[in-house]
């Protein structure tokens, strides 16, 4: 059963000392954290440089900066929920592999 085996590695992690594990862990959190929340916030300035190289002003379009600055977090979203999915199927170590690879 998925669940039980899910809580059983959750308990082992909950009950370890703490050592290497726990800090290579949370690196690993932070980064990705630190990854998207950078491109969250690189998206108003990429914008901006957009609507100087396409359209010689400061500014997109208006549809074109919404579009834009919509599909961002959606694209976070799906990527986040996407790439957890194929790391419960199919390992977390193989995923993080293709996700280095992308």
């Amino acid at each position: 059963d998925y669940g039980k085996k899910r809580r059983e590695a959750l308990a082992e992690i909950d009950n370890a000392k703490f050592g290497w594990f726990h800090i290579k862990t949370c690196i690993v959190a932070g980064v990705g954290f630190f990854a998207d929340a950078y491109d969250i916030f690189a998206i108003n300035l990429v914008a901006v440089m957009l609507g100087y190289v396409y359209y010689g002003k400061s500014s997109l379009p208006t549809d074109i900066d919404l579009g834009i600055k919509v599909a961002t977090p959606v694209g976070t979203f799906i990527g986040q929920f996407g790439f957890g999915l194929l790391a419960d199927l199919l390992g977390r170590k193989r995923v993080c592999s293709l996700i280095i690879i992308i």
